[in-house]
């Protein structure tokens, strides 16, 4: 049923190896209200706990941005994203074993040019 028997020797206890993770983004260079495409593939032969993705706003810009997943099915998970600031933007993909064990992934993308401006002013201005 693939769950894991509290009582068998060989449980998540003695698991010490953290999962497998790759990490694939597309582009990497964007606008900044293009889609960026964040895809992990994360295994571990005791299964899986969690895989969770950070998107890091640039130095100035503040904190991290938690992307939702979907399971595309055998260790796969991706995610959409956009309307990020310009600059560099680092990813992070964290997986998470039954176990307990963690490994984290990152990597690097880039949004160019401004923003979307915002609604005209006002008639009259």
């Amino acid at each position: 049923d693939g769950l894991v028997d509290e009582g068998c020797a060989g449980n998540g206890d003695d698991d010490t190896t953290p999962p497998a993770v790759t990490l694939a983004l597309s582009p990497l260079v964007a606008a900044p209200q293009e889609p960026l495409t964040i895809q992990v593939t994360a295994t571990d032969d005791g299964g899986l706990a969690s895989v969770e993705i950070w998107v890091v706003e640039p130095a100035g810009f503040g904190g991290a941005v938690f992307v939702p997943l979907e399971d595309r099915n055998d260790g796969v998970y991706e995610g959409v994203f956009s309307g990020l600031d310009s600059g560099d933007h680092v990813v992070e993909a964290i997986a998470t074993d039954i176990a307990g064990n963690v490994t984290t992934e990152t990597g690097t993308f880039t949004v160019t040019g401004d923003g979307p401006e915002g609604p005209p002013p006002p008639p009259g201005f």
